[in-house]
């Protein structure tokens, strides 16, 4: 179970800051991430149907194997519900994201979920974009056999591999989030807290793939597929601050 506390007094002061209100029962989570302008937002709160849809950008995704929808979410103070994964063959394809080209990444990125893990014995992704014909380009995943969250980039033979300090336990809820600003500085956060830095040069690839809940190897062949709950899944095309990632942990949480 997640214990909860009091927001510490910077915390509540970024939190107000970053979204311009904070109150008893918690701020409206959806306006906290509006507000940072991502360019697909996907609050996974569907009850029904193949269509996962996006609050903010036109990218919706297409849930693939069934997930199980409606599942209590992820988000405190927040009626909405979020998909249960099987580890088997369940993901969302949206790989209308990868549309934009490098020019349109040259601000950086963030990607950030959160999440639930069942298992801690095979790789699992949360997000990846990959090459055409397979092979990750960048990807957030739980890691096996560390089991730790990890970011990984490669392109040819160039790879980047950063590891987090946490390491997940089952059935606990973990915000996750990879920042890269336009200078090439990206960060590894969990539950608010950057656990890594790194260099990485590389952006999404263009006209390709973009899978929440899976990953795919040379081929295409769909793998590492999350066995557990992913919810409130965005993409910016700029890198957030320390103080924005931070902001978002305390709204959901």
């Amino acid at each position: 179970m997640r214990t909860r506390t009091k927001l510490a007094p910077a915390l509540a002061m970024a939190l107000v800051l970053a979204t311009g209100t904070a109150t008893a029962s918690g701020v409206h989570y959806k306006n906290v991430i509006t507000r940072t302008h991502p360019i697909a937002y996907w609050r996974l709160g569907e009850r029904s149907g193949s269509i996962a849809h996006t609050v903010v950008g036109r990218h919706p995704g297409t849930y693939k194997g069934a997930p199980r929808l409606g599942r209590p979410g992820l988000i405190r103070h927040n009626p909405n519900t979020a998909p249960h994964f099987d580890g088997v063959d369940d993901r969302i394809k949206a790989n209308s994201l990868t549309n934009r080209t490098k020019a349109g990444w040259s601000r950086g990125y963030t990607l950030e979920a959160w999440v639930v893990t069942r298992t801690t014995t095979a790789e699992e992704h949360i997000m990846s974009f990959n090459h055409r014909n397979g092979g990750t380009n960048i990807a957030i995943f739980r890691d096996e056999p560390s089991n730790r969250f990890k970011f990984h980039d490669c392109e040819g033979r160039t790879c980047v591999d950063v590891y987090s300090k946490t390491t997940p336990v089952i059935g606990k809820i973990y915000q996750v989030a990879v920042t890269v600003n336009g200078s090439n500085r990206g960060h590894l956060y969990v539950n608010g807290r950057a656990e890594a830095s790194f260099v990485s040069a590389k952006r999404p690839v263009h006209r390709a793939k973009f899978t929440i809940g899976a990953d795919y190897d040379k081929g295409p062949k769909v793998t590492s597929f999350w066995h557990g709950k992913i919810d409130e899944a965005v993409v910016y095309a700029h890198a957030l601050t320390a103080r924005e990632i931070a902001a978002q942990w305390a709204a959901g949480t």
